[in-house]
């Protein structure tokens, strides 16, 4: 019996050493469960950053961090940065730069991640060593001319092939390219020979003399892009007539989705492509709004313009939205082009207020409301007493903060929950 009993009170402890690593795995496996949600967790969030451009044009420039976990505030980047891509579900994203004051002005692109210093994004190896590709960029202060993935496994941008160190933009050909981060391997479509194709089968007597940049974006799983081009016919040494086009396909093969002459046809005010539904969204000067497919290159239909129109710069990655800030009405809100459905941000200048008492009275930049990819946080511009300010805020109107007051001439970006 004594032995049977020792043998008992054995078990009996190693059972109970066993016990306490079993509930320990059960809590760290909750955690993780808990930290791998796509919702923040009891407003406990876990890597979710605002990245703005500080600083006024052609001045000194910074890319800034900004955690709204901690509420930490660091510069990863300086320079002279002409846009700022989304945040891919990574954290890769993209910085568009502007170096010298030489003209035409060059341009680079940069990959940035969390917690590894800026580096070019590879340009392609041209076929030739006489030639060689540079970073083509788009007009400043427009949209971005360069584009990742929300998967962020590969970016989209322009480049010009051109005869090496030449200056001739006579011999330049632009070319639309996709890297692929995993490969590292880039796939190019010659967008010169595209177009001079194009308007020879047309039959009419455009010449694609000189095409320009202006907007690239990618699905969600970098299969598919829509661009959007400006397209010049040269008289004499200067520019004659222009039509600008919107792409849509991939660098095996673009359909040409719309095709207008400027001035003569309605221009467009703001382009944004759905990466999840490969659809792209065109709000019109004629207050319509276009939307195309950009698989087939087919037009879906034509829409009632939802509300702001000059507020139509980006959707979210995964929500399909973009936000809007009416200073007038002190209102916030998200717009789903998809379904036209509106969705109100509990928001008043009384609440900023309360906050924030310097606040008396805000006039809102409302081109600069950007919505993060899952669309649970909204920034916004608003200008008060002479100063300019950045606000983020969540969906529900809960946890409002200013971010920074300064220089905000490039639209903020926001991410998504990025592990550490």
């Amino acid at each position: 019996m004594p032995h049977e009993r020792r043998r008992d009170g054995f078990h009996g402890r190693a059972a109970a050493v066993w016990r306490v690593p079993g509930m320990l795995l059960i809590i760290v496996i909750t955690t993780l469960a808990a930290l791998s949600c796509d919702e923040d967790p009891a407003g406990e969030l876990v890597g979710r950053y605002i990245y703005y451009v500080h600083g006024e044009n052609f001045s000194a420039r910074e890319l800034r961090r900004h955690d709204i976990v901690s509420g930490a505030d660091v510069a990863v980047h300086a320079g002279s940065i002409v846009s700022v891509s989304e945040v891919a579900a990574n954290g890769r994203l993209l910085l568009e730069t502007q170096s010298g004051n030489t003209w035409p002005p060059d341009y680079h692109l940069f990959v940035l991640e969390t917690g590894v210093p800026a580096r070019p994004v590879p340009l392609p190896v041209p076929a030739s060593s006489s030639d060689e590709y540079v970073y083509a960029s788009g007009r400043y202060g427009e949209h971005a001319s360069a584009a990742i993935s929300y998967a962020g496994e590969h970016a989209a941008f322009f480049a010009w092939k051109r005869p090496m160190a030449s200056m001739d933009s006579s011999k330049y050909t632009l070319h639309f390219c996709v890297y692929d981060f995993r490969s590292g391997r880039a796939s190019t479509l010659d967008l010169s020979g595209f177009l001079a194709e194009y308007y020879a089968a047309q039959g009419g007597d455009f010449r694609p003399d000189r095409p320009q940049v202006a907007a690239a974006a990618l699905s969600n799983d970098g299969r598919l892009a829509a661009l959007e081009l400006w397209v010049i016919e040269m008289e004499g040494g200067a520019a004659w007539r222009h039509r600008t086009l919107l792409l849509g396909g991939s660098t095996d093969g673009m359909h040409v989705l719309e095709d207008v002459a400027v001035p003569g046809s309605p221009g467009w005010r703001r382009v944004a492509f759905d990466p999840a539904a490969a659809l792209l969204y065109v709000a019109r000067t004629d207050q319509k709004l276009m939307i195309y497919d950009c698989r087939g290159g087919s037009r879906e239909g034509v829409f009632p313009p939802t509300y702001n129109i000059p507020a139509f710069h980006r959707l979210s990655a995964r929500s399909g939205e973009y936000g809007t800030y009416d200073s007038n009405q002190q209102r916030l809100f998200l717009t789903r082009p998809s379904d036209a459905r509106e969705h109100d941000v509990p928001f008043s200048r009384d609440m900023l207020e309360a906050r924030f008492p310097d606040v008396q009275w805000l006039l809102g930049s409302h081109w600069n409301c950007a919505v993060s990819p899952d669309g649970e946080w909204i920034t916004f511009i608003a200008d008060h007493l002479g100063k300019t300010c950045l606000y983020a805020i969540r969906r529900d109107g809960s946890f409002i903060r200013r971010i920074a007051c300064g220089s905000f001439d490039v639209p903020p970006v926001v991410s998504d929950v990025i592990g550490r």
